[in-house]
C-alpha cells in the first residue's frame, strides 16, 4: 500500500512538470501569434493573470527541478541502504550456513496445508530418490519401529501445544536398511496476524555421538560391574577413583579418602607397592605394562593377580600423562589350575613320585653335568613281579596301596640328588647321579631288591612282591636320555626272564635282539597296510555225523615268499596294538568266505580267537553284526574263542564286555581250558557255551593217565554245566576213538584236516557236504 501511494505521488509531480513546460514554451508562442493578429484588430497592451505569468511558470520549473533532484537523491540513498542491508543479510546467511554446517545442522520444514515435510537428509543421507519433500505419512514409515511411538508422542505434544518447542532424538532407516540417529529441533513461524502457518527447525545427524554414548555406557557398566579391581591414580600420586569390586573386596568406604584407606590396607605389603610404583614410573604416555604378582589381601589370603598399568595421556598435550589406570585381575584359580596341570604333567598322581616327563628333564640335566665333570650316571629300570595277581584278586585298591608303599620306600632311601620316578603301572625308574665307578651300584641294587621285597600290610592281610631290574650306565650304554631309558628297559626284560628279584646290566647283544624286535614291529605295520595277512581255516567235525560243523579262523602272514609263524607276529601285534585292526580285517574276510560256504549248503559257524588285548577297551560287535546283516548271515555264523588269561585281567570289565557279546547272539567258547589260570568260578560267572580241551592234554591220551583223567573230568563237567565240549589237537586215530568212546563228539586237529587257505577250504567243504548227502541217501 505504501508502495502504491509513492507511485501516485510520482505521477502528480510528472503532471505538474508537463504544465510548467507548457507555460514556458507554448504560451509565449501563442502570445506572439496573438499579438500579430491583435495588431490588426486589438490594441497591443495584453495583461496575463499572475499564476500564468512567465515569472510564475519559471518558478514552477524551478520547484519541479528541485523536487526531481531531491527525489533522485532520495532514491539513490534508499538504493544504497537496500544494498547494504542485502549485503548484511547475505553475511548473516553465510555465517548461519557455516555455523549450521560446522555443527552438522540442517533445516527441515513441515507444511500444514498439504502435510508434507522437507529436508535434504531424505536424499543426501538416506538415499531415497523421491526428492527432499515427502508426505508426513511416508516420513513416519521410515522412522525406526522402536522409535516411532516416542517420536509421535513428542510430535503430537508439539502440535497441540504451540508454545512447546520440539526436541526429539530418533532413528531413520535408509534405503539400504541402515539406521541413522537424528536430533530434531522445531518451532512455529507466525504471520502478521500472529497465526502459525509453518513449522520449521533444524536437525543433526547424531549417529556417531550416539555410538560414542553407547560405548561410554557400556564401558561405564563394565567399569561398575567388572570383577577386576580397577584404580585410577592421578599423576600427583593420589588415587582418585575405584570401581565397586575393589571397594567391596578390600572393604573400603566411599565416604573416606581412597588414598589414605589404600595406604593403610597395604602398609604391610611394601614389596607389592614398590613393584607397582616402579612399573608406573617406567611408563610413557599411552604405554601399558602387564605383570604377574602376588597380593596379600588384608585379613585374607595371598592371591595371584595380573597387574595391568595403563598411562592415560592428556587429550591435548599427548606428551603429558593425566592419570594411570591400574587393573588387578584375580587369577588365583587360573594359577592354581596351572600349578595343578604342572603337577599332573610332572608327577604321578598315585605315588607322588615324578613321572616320565620330569624324569627325562632331570636325566638330560644329569647327562650334562656328568659330561662336564667326567662322571657316570646310572639308570635303574624296575618292574614288579607278582603284582598283577594281587591287583586282580584283591582289587585295584589293594594294588594301589602296594604301589604307594613301594614308591615311598624308594623315595625315602635315595639321596636328594637322585630321582625316583613311576612310569606307570608297576614300572619305576631310579636315576642314580654322579657315579664314580659302576661297582658302586651293586650295594644300591641289593638294597633296592630288599626294599621292594619287604611285605606290605593291607587291611586284612600281608602281601609281598619281587622285582626285575635293568641297568644302563652313561656314557657307555647311551649318550641320550632316550637311549639310556630304552637300554635299561631291554636289560630289565632279560632280568625278568632269568629269575625273580634279579638284575641285569645292559649289553650290546641285548640291543641286537631289541633291534630285531623293532624291525618285526615295523614289518607288521607295513604288512597290514599291504594286506599281506591271510585267513587259513581248520575244520571242526561232528564225529557222530562225520560232518564239518565249523571252522576255526587262523591268521597267517606271507611276507614276500615266506610264511612267518603266528607265534612270532601275534604277540608283537598284540604288544603294539595292531591286533585289533588285524582281527577286524580277518573277520571281514572270513564273513565273505562264509557267504560262499552257506551258498553251497553249509550252515555251521566260523570261530574267531580274541586275545586279552581285545578286552583292554570295549570290544564292540556292532560292526560285525552290521556285516552279517549286509551279507544275510545269522549271528550264529560267528563264534568267539577266549583264553583263560583274559579272565584274570579286570573281571568285572571283561564280564560286562562278554555279556554284551553274548546278548548280541554270539556263542563264546573258553579256549585252551586248563592251561591258564583255571577256575571253576569262571565257568560259573562268565557266559561260556563251549569248552575247548587244550592240545597239551590231548597229546597225553594213551600215554599219561593223569592227562586222561583231566580230559574225562573236563568232558563230564561240560555235560553237567550243559556246555558243549570240543577237543582240539587231534593227531591220531587212537585219540579219535578215545573221544568217541567218552561221548565227546566235536573234534579238531591235523588228523582230521590241516589249516588251509580259502580256496582249498571251500573245496574240502564241498567234498564233505557231498559225502554227507551220499551217506544220507544210503541210510534212507
Amino acid at each position: 500500500m505504501k508502495q502504491g501511494r509513492f507511485v501516485d505521488w510520482y505521477r502528480n509531480i510528472a503532471f505538474l512538470l508537463v504544465i510548467c513546460c507548457a507555460c514556458m514554451f507554448s504560451i509565449p508562442a501563442l502570445a506572439a501569434v496573438s499579438s500579430s493578429i491583435a495588431a490588426e484588430t486589438i490594441p497591443s497592451n495584453t495583461h496575463h493573470p499572475i499564476w500564468a505569468s512567465p515569472l510564475a511558470c519559471a518558478l514552477y520549473l524551478l520547484i519541479v527541478l528541485g523536487a526531481s533532484v531531491i527525489w533522485a537523491a532520495y532514491r539513490q540513498k534508499h538504493a544504497q541502504q537496500l544494498m547494504l542491508a542485502y549485503k548484511k543479510l547475505q553475511k548473516i546467511k553465510d555465517r548461519l550456513s557455516n555455523a549450521m554446517a560446522g555443527s552438522n545442522s540442517h533445516v527441515w520444514e513441515y507444511h500444514r496445508d498439504d502435510k508434507t515435510i522437507t529436508a535434504a537428509r531424505f536424499t543426501d543421507d538416506l538415499g531415497y530418490t523421491r526428492g527432499k519433500t515427502i508426505s508426513f505419512d511416508r516420513f513416519l514409515g521410515i522412522i525406526h519401529r522402536r522409535d516411532k511411538e516416542k517420536y509421535l508422542h513428542a510430535w503430537n505434544a508439539f502440535l497441540n501445544t504451540e508454545s512447546t518447542k520440539l526436541d526429539v532424538a530418533y532413528r531413520l532407516v535408509s534405503v539400504e536398511g541402515k539406521s541413522y540417529w537424528y536430533r530434531d529441533l522445531g518451532n512455529f513461524i507466525k504471520d502478521d496476524n500472529d497465526n502459525s502457518f509453518v513449522v520449521t527447525g533444524t536437525y543433526n545427524n547424531i549417529t556417531d555421538s550416539m555410538r560414542v554414548q553407547e560405548q561410554i555406557r557400556i564401558f561405564s557398566d563394565a567399569f561398575k560391574n567388572t570383577h577386576d579391581w580397577v584404580l585410577i591414580l592421578a599423576r600427583n600420586g593420589k588415587f582418585v577413583g575405584a570401581n565397586p569390586a575393589l571397594y567391596q573386596r578390600f572393604e573400603l568406604s566411599e565416604d573416606e579418602d581412597l588414598t589414605v584407606q589404600l595406604m593403610q590396607k597395604f602398609h604391610s605389603d611394601q614389596a607389592m607397592q614398590v613393584q607397582m610404583f616402579s612399573l608406573i614410573e617406567q611408563l610413557k604416555p599411552g604405554g601399558f605394562h602387564k605383570e604377574f604378582m602376588q597380593l596379600t589381601i588384608p585379613n585374607g589370603p595371598v592371591v595371584d593377580i595380573m597387574l595391568t598399568v595403563k598411562a592415560i595421556e592428556n587429550t591435548y598435550e599427548t606428551h603429558l600423562i593425566d592419570n594411570y589406570m591400574i587393573i588387578m585381575t584375580d587369577i588365583t584359580e587360573q594359577k592354581n589350575a596351572e600349578r595343578e596341570l604342572i603337577r599332573i604333567a610332572n608327577y604321578d598322581d598315585l605315588t607322588g613320585l615324578i613321572n616320565r616327563n620330569l624324569l627325562m628333564d632331570r636325566l638330560l640335566h644329569g647327562i650334562e653335568q656328568c659330561y662336564r665333570h667326567n662322571r657316570q650316571l646310572g639308570v635303574i629300570f624296575i618292574d614288579l613281579d607278582r603284582f598283577k595277581p594281587i591287583n586282580d584278586s584283591l582289587g585295584h585298591e589293594a594294588g594301589d596301596t602296594v604301589l604307594r608303599a613301594i614308591g615311598q620306600r624308594l623315595k625315602d632311601n635315595f639321596r636328594a640328588n637322585d630321582s625316583v620316578a613311576r612310569l606307570g603301572g608297576d614300572e619305576f625308574v631310579v636315576l642314580v647321579d654322579a657315579i664314580e665307578h659302576i661297582e658302586h651300584l651293586y650295594p644300591i641294587l641289593d638294597n633296592l631288591i630288599k626294599l621292594i621285597e619287604m611285605p606290605v600290610e593291607l587291611e586284612k592281610q600281608t602281601v609281598s612282591v619281587s622285582c626285575s631290574l635293568g641297568i644302563s650306565v652313561y656314557p657307555q650304554d647311551g649318550e641320550t636320555a632316550q637311549e639310556l631309558i630304552r637300554n635299561a628297559d631291554i636289560a630289565m626284560y632279560y632280568a625278568k626272564g632269568q629269575a625273580h628279584s634279579g638284575y641285569q646290566f645292559y649289553t650290546e647283544e641285548m640291543n641286537e635282539t631289541a633291534r630285531e624286535h623293532l624291525i618285526m614291529q615295523n614289518k607288521i605295520k607295513v604288512g597290514h597296510e599291504r594286506k599281506e595277512f591271510l585267513n587259513h581255516y581248520q575244520a571242526i567235525f561232528d564225529m557222530d555225523l562225520d560232518e564239518i560243523v565249523g571252522f576255526e579262523l587262523l591268521m597267517r602272514w606271507k611276507s614276500g615268499l615266506q610264511y612267518i609263524s603266528p607265534e612270532q607276529f601275534i604277540p608283537i601285534a598284540e604288544e603294539i596294538g595292531m591286533i585289533m585292526d588285524m582281527t577286524r580285517d580277518a573277520i571281514l574276510r572270513g564273513i565273505k568266505d562264509t557267504v560262499q560256504w552257506y551258498a553251497s549248503g553249509f550252515d555251521g559257524y566260523l570261530s574267531v580267537n580274541l586275545s586279552a588285548r581285545h578286552f583292554d577297551t570295549y570290544f564292540d560287535v556292532s560292526e560285525i553284526l552290521a556285516w552279517l546283516q549286509y551279507y544275510h548271515l545269522p549271528a550264529s555264523a560267528i563264534r568267539f574263542e577266549i583264553t583263560e588269561n583274559v579272565l584274570v585281567r579286570d573281571n568285572q570289565k571283561v564280564l560286562s564286555y562278554m555279556q554284551a557279546i553274548s546278548d548280541a547272539g554270539f556263542i563264546i567258547a573258553l579256549d585252551d581250558f586248563g592251561t591258564g589260570f583255571s577256575s571253576l568260578r569262571y565257568l560259573k560267572d562268565f557266559p561260556f557255551d563251549v569248552i575247548k580241551i587244550d592240545k597239551s592234554f590231548v597229546d597225553g591220551i594213551g600215554k599219561d593217565k593223569n592227562d586222561e583223567v583231566i580230559v574225562l573230568t573236563t568232558i563230564a563237567m561240560a555235560k553237567s554245566l550243559n556246555m558243549k565240549c570240543i577237543a582240539e589237537g587231534i593227531e591220531t586215530e587212537e585219540q579219535v576213538d578215545f573221544f568217541k568212546e567218552h561221548d565227546c563228539r566235536f573234534l579238531q586237529g591235523y588228523y582230521l584236516s590241516r589249516p588251509s587257505p580259502s580256496l582249498e577250504t571251500f573245496d574240502f567243504l564241498r567234498e564233505n557236504l557231498q559225502n554227507s548227502k551220499q551217506n544220507s541217501t544210503i541210510e534212507q
